[in-house]
């Protein structure tokens, strides 16, 4: 018995163009900050990061508008991505060492603050699917 493909529809063909134009710009605005701009190490490592906090929030937001769990990961990517670089950007500063530490500390309140909120949604997020779950379990009982 042979197995049935569905045929690749135009939806399917113009997400793969839009994913591969995403990728490009990327590329691009990364390999410009990189190559182009000009920066030292430490305005590369701002920059960066302030551009990846930029695609994280896009992504987060397309997210909350289709639900697909591969987004979920690539914000935690470009998340992880711009606090990576902010680190980097601040100790390879030319600031005094109590410039950096004060800077770092208040980056790690802030990034601590986002995984309790990150943590905190999930959490409620479970509980309502359990909720649900309940739910359907009653509602099953009850028919039978």
């Amino acid at each position: 018995m042979s197995e049935i493909k569905p045929e690749r529809g135009v939806s399917s063909t113009i997400l793969v163009i839009i994913v591969i134009v995403f990728v490009m710009i990327i590329s691009l605005i990364y390999a410009s900050i990189i190559f182009f701009s000009g920066l030292d190490r430490a305005g590369m490592g701002l920059w960066i990061g302030i551009v990846s906090l930029i695609f994280a929030v896009i992504i987060y937001f397309v997210h909350a508008v289709i639900g697909d769990p591969v987004t979920l990961g690539l914000f935690g990517v470009f998340t992880s991505l711009g606090f990576i670089s902010f680190y980097g950007a601040i100790f390879l500063s030319p600031w005094e060492m109590n410039s950096k530490i004060i800077t770092a500390v208040i980056l790690s309140v802030f990034l601590l603050i986002l995984l309790v909120v990150a943590y905190r949604l999930r959490r409620y997020g479970e509980l309502q699917e359990a909720r649900i779950l309940a739910r359907k379990k009653r509602r099953m009982e009850g028919q039978k």
